[in-house]
């Protein structure tokens, strides 16, 4: 008899215990690569029938942050562009629809950035949780691309920009000012 389990998530730690202790091999997460994001949106693109240029694919396989349902949301969006244009759309517009800039990065993500930059770089996950108006999840949540682009990193002191973070979250002030 054999039993065949599907299941997708990019949260490994949200695998119950009991679905995860019944099988000799645990097997390791790993991110998608950027190829394979990008092979990801091909296919996707295929499906619903969008047309893409050909370097407008790297953008949006960056933009996807590695997570497979974004970048199915970044086709339908692309779609839908290329029905109301008719015409290919180009990564920057499918990018503005979807609310995503160039790193993946949502609205979410750059006010978090925001929050630290004004607390001097530095914040625990209750104070963010607070000021964001989210609970600790959708932090949590936020912060692994967060952490994955080296914008942020853990200490026992809380949140901290890096220094590639402190950049990030200057540029958000002055296109704010802009």
């Amino acid at each position: 008899h054999w039993l065949t389990i599907i299941g997708a998530t990019t949260e490994p730690q949200k695998i119950i215990p009991p679905l995860a202790d019944r099988f000799m091999i645990q097997p390791a997460f790993c991110e998608y690569s950027h190829d394979e994001m990008e092979t990801i949106l091909r296919r996707q693109a295929a499906v619903a029938q969008v047309v893409i240029e050909g370097a407008e694919f790297g953008l949006l396989a960056r933009a996807s942050a590695g997570t497979p349902r974004l970048a199915k949301r970044i086709i339908l969006s692309a779609r839908d562009l290329q029905v109301i244009h008719q015409r290919p759309p180009t990564a920057a517009e499918v990018l503005d629809l979807c609310g995503l800039d160039p790193d993946g990065l949502t609205v979410e993500h750059l006010q978090y950035l925001g929050v630290l930059d004004s607390r001097q770089g530095q914040a625990g996950l209750k104070t963010l949780c607070t000021t964001l108006r989210m609970n600790e999840s959708s932090v949590t949540q936020l912060e692994r691309l967060l952490e994955k682009l080296r914008l942020v990193t853990f200490t026992d002191r809380g949140r901290i920009l890096t220094p590639n973070g402190i950049k990030k979250a200057r540029e958000l002030r002055a296109q704010a000012a802009a």
